[in-house]
């Protein structure tokens, strides 16, 4: 490794880069393990995934829907619920929430950016929206977690949905609960 140190035309002893030499080597490796590990990591989550598909799929296919083990764990299948509302269908979303009487579950928030050198405008639009009872800034959205819940009690209601314009999934995860060692 080529190092060009300068500082106020002093020059640097062979010790000092050695030791700044070695630190950087160090932290390139470091940062190759923690790469690797990512990378390991990433292929044993798909490996649950894909173990947690052949098991429903299995506990499906036997028309099984919780099972006790020997070794005393319990396995049971249930199912998950998600769903996204992208922008290209965000009108379409909101509309049919409103429509269908679900636009409480939509946040509705204003925001109000400014340039430079206005701040006294800002100041001033903010005092008469706080005279007037507002808290201000805007964002319309659903949150996800609402989201996924309303998912599923619409489907588990047997209730009208349309599901492309939420890109709604559903499908089945197992839980397995461990035994007493």
């Amino acid at each position: 490794m080529t190092l060009d140190l300068r500082r106020d035309k002093k020059n640097f002893s062979v010790e000092e880069v050695d030791e700044i030499s070695k630190a950087c080597r160090d932290y390139l490796q470091l940062e190759e393990w923690i790469a690797d590990l990512e990378s390991k990591l990433k292929v044993k989550k798909e490996g649950l995934r894909q173990q947690n598909e052949l098991i429903v799929q299995l506990m499906e296919e036997r028309g099984v829907t919780s099972i006790n083990m020997s070794g005393g764990e319990a396995v049971d299948i249930k199912p998950f619920y998600t769903g996204t509302i992208t922008k290209e269908k965000q009108e379409e979303a909101f509309k049919w929430l409103r429509d269908n009487g679900y636009d409480d579950i939509i946040k509705n928030q204003v925001v109000v950016k400014f340039g430079r050198a206005e701040d006294e405008k800002a100041q001033k639009m903010y005092n008469s929206f706080l005279e007037k009872g507002f808290d201000i800034d805007r964002n319309i959205k659903v949150e996800p977690m609402t989201l996924k819940g309303f998912i599923r009690e619409m489907v588990e209601g047997g209730k009208e949905l349309p599901m492309e314009t939420f890109n709604v999934f559903v499908g089945h995860k197992i839980n397995i609960k461990k035994g007493k060692k």
